[in-house]
């Protein structure tokens, strides 16, 4: 028997349990005492990229007339002012749990005009969008949060690939309305939230969602002018080219046919960027720790978790996944949220610079045994990055680091007459010493290399052309 002054606290049946009857009185029915209800909420613990502004349905779904609380504890925070949202919601259920949820996004809604009512509005739509990732751990799928344009996505997602997008779509209007309304949130709630350290907390998903929305909004814009016949040629990496012109990946049963190759550019190498107190120096030492992969359904992430696949590793089950941006990897890894991140990108890169140049000292991993995989996707080669454009690595010394990658290529459609193809072709080939000053990743290219990667068949404009100066037969 526990004396009656001993206070059970009581997660529930796993660290992150939703509040429901069940969980309240299984404790009580072991020791004859009420539990205190322990949330590991808003605690980012165990996802270190999380920021917690949507509704807490995942704790309260079910909490509705709970009976025999002796009381609840939310963990402590990371992010003190941005977690006020879920605090005013605990509080609020606290106070009147009797059907709770029959107002419950009603009172999520209305939580912003109390903690800040000078950029209610602007909140609002940041939080409406700001995206907890899943595979954190302890909840895989994420919470529900930023599910609301999901629909609205995938709608016009499914248009894009079906090739039936337009400019005077409503649906496609009114989300481009809705992109700039969020662009111009992020700016009001920047420049008038009066809690600046609220601003401060919120910054790195701030800069996140203002990547994704104008990364959205261009390609959206994209496909409009490509189906209006404005836009005539793209860039795609070799593995995208791939799987659309195969009708695979994203584009599953619906191939893009017309899809014609012109000629490659920059490689692109797969990068694993590691700190190095996280003890890790190849892909096995990944094992219990947090690695960035990437955005879902972005190509990065793709890549990374084909690399985990070839060497039998699973996120979720031998390492914690995470899934921001690429581009928010670096100042993660230093502000010590995980552990490492991959990057499939051209060197040298600014982002792979400010990571390995940071107070966290990092390395990059090599990528090795992959021979499976290079053989199942044609589109990927072995390659190496050159470790003197990174000499504040851990590893410079090294010289090269092996890795897998691909090659980013010049695309256009058959619908594109053969003169134009011919004609950039030629100028390329014939300036292509001034061509590879545009960028240092361009530096690599030989006349020859413009042939690699090709997964689609040449556009005839170019393949004249190439065949004139002999590089093909």
């Amino acid at each position: 028997d526990l004396d009656k002054d001993i206070y059970i606290y009581w997660t529930g049946s796993d660290v992150n349990s939703p509040i429901t009857q069940e969980n309240i009185s299984w404790p009580y029915e072991k020791s004859e005492h009420y539990p205190v209800t322990w949330l590991n909420y808003p605690c980012s613990e165990h996802d270190k990229a999380g920021i917690y502004l949507g509704v807490s349905s995942h704790y309260l779904a079910d909490a509705d007339n709970i009976t025999g609380q002796a009381g609840i504890i939310c963990n402590p925070v990371d992010y003190p002012e941005a977690n006020k949202v879920a605090y005013f919601q605990m509080f609020s259920w606290g106070w009147n749990r009797d059907n709770y949820t029959s107002y419950m996004d009603t009172l999520w809604e209305d939580c912003f005009k109390y903690l800040q009512p000078e950029v209610y509005d602007a909140y609002l739509t940041i939080a409406r969008n700001v995206s907890n990732c899943p595979d954190s751990g302890r909840v895989p799928q994420g919470f529900p949060e930023s599910e609301y344009l999901k629909d609205t996505l995938d709608s016009v997602q499914a248009k894009i690939l079906a090739g039936k997008v337009s400019a005077d779509d409503p649906e496609i209007v009114a989300l481009l309305a809705e992109f700039d309304h969020i662009l111009s949130s992020v700016e009001l709630f920047q420049a008038d939230c009066a809690n600046k350290n609220l601003v401060a907390e919120l910054t790195p998903w701030l800069n996140s969602l203002v990547g994704v929305v104008n990364a959205s909004k261009s390609g959206i814009e994209a496909a409009i002018a490509i189906n209006n016949g404005d836009l005539e040629f793209g860039i795609a990496q070799a593995d995208t080219q791939y799987q659309a012109y195969k009708g695979v990946g994203d584009w599953e049963g619906k191939p893009v046919t017309k899809l014609r190759f012109v000629f490659a550019l920059a490689p692109e190498a797969v990068t694993f960027v590691a700190a190095e107190d996280s003890g890790i120096k190849s892909l096995a030492d990944v094992k219990g720790k947090i690695i960035n992969l990437g955005d879902p359904g972005s190509g990065n992430r793709i890549n990374a978790l084909q690399v985990f696949k070839e060497v039998g590793l699973e996120p979720g089950k031998d390492f914690r996944g995470e899934g921001l941006k690429p581009a928010d990897a670096p100042h993660t890894l230093q502000d010590g949220r995980i552990d490492g991140f991959f990057y499939t990108l051209g060197h040298p890169n600014g982002n792979i610079k400010e990571a390995t140049a940071g107070k966290r000292k990092c390395r990059i991993v090599p990528i090795t045994g992959m021979d499976n995989l290079l053989k199942e996707c044609p589109y990927y080669s072995k390659t190496f990055i050159d470790m003197s454009q990174y000499p504040d690595a851990s590893n410079a010394s090294d010289g090269k680091v092996e890795t897998i990658g691909m090659l980013a290529t010049f695309v256009t459609s058959a619908d594109t007459p053969d003169d134009i193809v011919y004609a950039i072709t030629k100028e390329v080939v014939e300036n292509l010493d001034e061509f590879k000053k545009l960028h240092p990743a361009l530096e690599s290219i030989t006349r020859e290399s413009l042939l690699e990667g090709r997964t689609a068949p040449f556009h005839p404009g170019a393949e004249k052309y190439f065949k004139e100066v002999g590089l093909i037969k």
